[in-house]
C-alpha cells in the first residue's frame, strides 16, 4: 500500500545534491587552475547554500585558517550573456567590493563585509563570513501567516538600524534592504548583506535617480526616473521590512508610483 512520506524525508537528498554540487564546483575550479598554470584558491568548497541570476554561494573552508565562509561566485561571462542589456557584471561587482571596503575600513558594525576577494578564471569570488542562522526571510518561513514574534523583531530591527546608520555615514545607499539581506550569526548576530546595488554619493547633496531594487521594498519615488532620491529610499525599505517580518506579507502594495 502506498504511504506518504514525511517532509523530512526530501532533506537528505536536498542536502546530498548541495553537497554534490560545491565537490563539482571545486573539482571544474581545481581542473582550470592545473590547465592554466595556477594555484587554486585557497578555499575549499563544502556545500551550496544559495543560487540566483547573480550566480551561486557555498559554505567553503578557508584553508589558512581552517575557518567556515562564505564564497559567492559570480560568473562574469555568464551573467552579462543572460542579460546583454545589463551587461555589466564585472562593474557592478568592483562596486559591491568598493562599497563593502568602505565599510570594512570604517569599522561598521553589523555589516557582512567582503573578507577577500579574486579573480578565478572567468568568475569573481567574494569570501564573506558565513552566518549560520541564515536570512530573516528564512527564519519567517515557520512562522507564517503570522510572522516573527515582537521579542525577536525588535532587536533584529535595532541591529539593522545599526547598520543603516554606518552605511549612510559612509555615503553609501544600500537600495534593496528587505529581510533577504539581513543574516543571522551563530551566535545571534545581524548583518545586512548584499550590496550588489549599492550606490555612493560624494556629497551630502547627491542625489541619485536609477530605478534600482526589489518593488515591494522600494521607495515610491525610485520607480520615477524623473525623481531623485538619497539615503531616505533605505528608511522606507527598513519600515517595509519591519512590517514583512510581522506579517510574513510583502511590505507594501503601491497603487501609484507616488507618495501622498
Amino acid at each position: 500500500m502506498a504511504t506518504l512520506q514525511p517532509r523530512g524525508s526530501w532533506l537528505p537528498d536536498i542536502k546530498r545534491k548541495a553537497l554534490e554540487d560545491a565537490k563539482k564546483m571545486q573539482a571544474t575550479v581545481d581542473k582550470q587552475s592545473a590547465e592554466t598554470g595556477k594555484d587554486s584558491p585557497p578555499y575549499l568548497l563544502k556545500e551550496l547554500i544559495g543560487k540566483g541570476s547573480f550566480g551561486r554561494v557555498y559554505t567553503a573552508t578557508d584553508l589558512a585558517t581552517k575557518m567556515l565562509v562564505a564564497v559567492k561566485i559570480i560568473d562574469i561571462e555568464e551573467s552579462d550573456t543572460q542579460n546583454p542589456k545589463l551587461a555589466d557584471t564585472f562593474r557592478e561587482v568592483m562596486a559591491e567590493i568598493n562599497a563593502l571596503k568602505l565599510l570594512s575600513d570604517s569599522g561598521a558594525k553589523n555589516i557582512n563585509v567582503v573578507i577577500d576577494a579574486l579573480a578565478v578564471g572567468q568568475s569573481m569570488w567574494m569570501i564573506t563570513e558565513y552566518c549560520a542562522g541564515g536570512s530573516v526571510a528564512t527564519l519567517m518561513r515557520p512562522t507564517a501567516p503570522g510572522g516573527l514574534q515582537e521579542k525577536w523583531i525588535i532587536p533584529i530591527l535595532r541591529e539593522v538600524s545599526e547598520a543603516v546608520f554606518w552605511v549612510h555615514r559612509q555615503g553609501i545607499i544600500h537600495r534593496d534592504i528587505k529581510c533577504a539581506n539581513v543574516l543571522i550569526t551563530e551566535t545571534g548576530g545581524v548583518q545586512l548583506c548584499d550590496f550588489g546595488v549599492a550606490g555612493i554619493i560624494e556629497t551630502k547633496f547627491d542625489k541619485r535617480s536609477t530605478f534600482i531594487g526589489t518593488p515591494h521594498w522600494m521607495a515610491p519615488e525610485l520607480f520615477d526616473q524623473n525623481t531623485s532620491y538619497g539615503t531616505e529610499v533605505d528608511i522606507w525599505a527598513f519600515g517595509s521590512s519591519e512590517t514583512t517580518s510581522s506579517r510574513t506579507r510583502l511590505g507594501y502594495k503601491a497603487t501609484n508610483t507616488r507618495a501622498n
